[in-house]
């Protein structure tokens, strides 16, 4: 396995591949979420696309071995049943209509009401969005993505070595290991990397 100790993952990079562009213009869009039927995500987004949405999808390529003993290197879906969008207000009615996969946008019932007395849509920060890339695009280490109802409070922790270094996050101990919880903001989820007590600090 190669020498991953000096790569150090920075929210400030750019997008990886995972994030679709279909070459839209910055015009007041930020990032929602929206549900779509299992197994759809990747048509969805590409579809969305072509249509000239900025999307992300949050997968990871991952080594199989199949029972005849053959490897394939396969998309992994780790967020299942959703499709990050970049979208305004009035396009998202547009963007339900588009697809009968298109089934609703995440809510953030935690904002203030709008006008009509209802919920937001959950607005997802750039940040997040380049945090989830940078974790998945690298392949040294599976990761995965847990409801944060299975969360307990722990320390908030540095990575110092290995393909996650310079990451904040928060730590649950385990033995001789931890578990490093990445919360993206607007989300009841993270992304769960185990990794051992030696490469992290509190932060």
């Amino acid at each position: 396995m190669k020498d991953t100790s000096n790569i150090i993952i920075t929210p400030d990079c750019e997008l990886n591949t995972l994030i679709h562009d279909g070459g839209a213009v910055d015009d007041g869009r930020v990032w929602r979420v929206l549900y779509v039927h299992t197994r759809s995500e990747i048509k969805c987004s590409n579809n969305l696309e072509r249509a000239g949405f900025q999307t992300f999808v949050a997968y990871q390529k991952e080594i199989h071995t199949w029972a005849n003993k053959k490897r394939k290197v396969v998309d992994v879906i780790k967020i299942p049943n959703v499709v990050f969008i970049r979208a305004t207000e009035k396009e998202r009615e547009t963007i339900l209509k588009m697809s009968n996969n298109h089934l609703c946008f995440m809510l953030d019932k935690a904002s203030k009401r709008n006008e009509c007395g209802k919920p937001k849509d959950a607005i997802i920060p750039e940040h997040s969005i380049r945090e989830m890339s940078h974790i998945l695009n690298q392949t040294e280490v599976s990761v995965d993505y847990e409801p944060s109802e299975k969360f307990e409070e722990g320390d908030r922790v540095r990575i110092v070595d290995g393909p996650f270094q310079g990451m904040i996050g928060k730590c649950i101990y385990n033995a001789n290991h931890c578990d490093v919880y990445f919360i993206i903001e607007c989300m009841t989820g993270a992304f769960k990397i185990s990794t051992s007590l030696k490469n992290v600090k509190k932060a």
